[in-house]
């Protein structure tokens, strides 16, 4: 049987001018998988938010039509799971889905279970879907996203027993070995913590596309759609999906055909802005054919600025940002100010060990140049929450 892993496609993600990309690739992705694979499994942040708006859960449903009237050869054939299924699938196509940590609900139903209250799909929270293709039987787990701290005692409560035939557990969450600290605020789970006797372990929320072999068995990361962070290490790689054959093995990254082109740039301004070109070299837009209507995706650069600018070089980065046919995303060198964030004990801000931190952190921000308009209490209050990448998206803003 194969398989195809799409994952945190963030249906309704809107930031950075790119509302229409979510779907565009979501897309693309689910028609190649319908050619290529006997399954979808969607391993969470199908949404990017747990309530989405009425036009984003219409967008969704149109784009699942076009499994209306095929036939796969894979049948669903069972459902075993905490919580009660009142649908079956009425698609041609299997697909099973978990919800992810934006998708996370305590109680009420979000938007997967919307889609199978509809048939579109199968929303596993703790439990098992069987599928059947001739006579092989595949398994597919799923534990649903769930706040960190407490993942590593959920995936242990559920105590996953393998079934007779393939057997496939899907997560959402943050492993310590894929984090480059110790905090169980963002991580409790480790490799060691996986229930032992699955052929193959698939984690969505890491945007970037991984496979590797543990002591359990394959882990796979099959990546994100969609850039949802305009970072130099995300979007250097191309974004798509996997398809797994679970008779060979074989893992396959199948590449979205239609992509906007991304563009990180660090452009040190010390000398000058005469070669403003260099910004839009080799860049150009491409189209699709959204719902009936031509979409254009236009290059988005981010320009990273090092070195002091003017009043002058301020009105020409003014007129690079209104270039007609580019996202331009112009952002300061904020590296000092970013050491000294990592040099601040969050956790004993968290803990109200360090009284005098915030003081602290304000003297901080004005010795390092910064103006006085900032909402520093804000900048704070993320510091206190451990949010890093909070505080460094807030002094980007100016």
């Amino acid at each position: 049987m194969r398989v195809a892993f799409i994952s945190d496609t963030h249906l309704g993600f809107s930031k950075h001018k790119v509302e229409l990309d979510s779907y565009i690739y979501a897309e693309q992705a689910l028609k190649i998988a319908k050619e290529k694979a006997d399954l979808i499994v969607l391993p969470g942040d199908i949404f990017d938010s747990s309530s989405p708006g009425e036009d984003c859960l219409s967008k969704a449903f149109s784009i699942l039509q076009i499994f209306k009237g095929f036939e796969s050869k894979a049948k669903m054939i069972g459902v075993v799971d905490r919580r009660q299924h009142n649908s079956q699938i009425t698609l041609g196509m299997p697909i099973v889905a978990i919800p992810g940590t934006h998708e996370y609900k305590l109680k009420e139903d979000g938007p997967l279970e919307v889609l199978e209250n509809a048939g579109y799909l199968v929303c596993l929270h703790a439990g098992y879907c069987k599928i059947q293709k001739g006579e092989e039987i595949v398994n597919i787990f799923g534990m649903k996203g769930v706040p960190e701290q407490v993942a590593r005692d959920a995936l242990k409560k559920l105590s996953f027993i393998p079934q007779d035939g393939k057997n496939i557990l899907v997560l959402h969450q943050s492993f310590k070995e894929l984090l480059p600290f110790n905090d169980e605020m963002v991580a409790t789970l480790e490799y060691k913590d996986l229930p032992s006797g699955f052929d193959l372990y698939v984690n969505g929320h890491i945007h970037q596309h991984k496979t590797f072999e543990l002591d359990s068995g394959v882990f796979l990361i099959p990546g994100s759609t969609i850039n949802t962070q305009v970072r130099k290490s995300e979007i250097k790689h191309r974004k798509g999906f996997v398809v797994y054959d679970t008779e060979s093995k074989n893992v396959e990254f199948v590449e979205i055909p239609i992509q906007r082109q991304y563009k990180y740039l660090e452009l040190d301004v010390s000398n000058g802005l005469e070669d403003q070109e260099i910004i839009f070299d080799g860049l150009k837009p491409v189209s699709y054919s959204l719902f009936g209507k031509e979409v254009v995706l236009e290059p988005y650069v981010k320009v990273k600025i090092v070195g002091e600018i003017d009043e002058h070089k301020k009105n020409i980065l003014q007129t690079i940002k209104k270039r007609d046919g580019f996202i331009i995303d112009v952002e300061k060198d904020l590296s000092v100010i970013e050491q000294k964030i990592k040099d601040i004990d969050l956790k004993a801000i968290r803990d109200g060990a360090i009284t005098t931190a915030e003081n602290v952190f304000f003297d901080n921000l004005y010795s390092s140049g910064f103006k006085k308009s900032f909402d520093l209490k804000q900048v704070f209050e993320y510091l206190k929450e451990e949010k890093p990448d909070k505080v460094m998206e807030h002094l980007e803003k100016d």
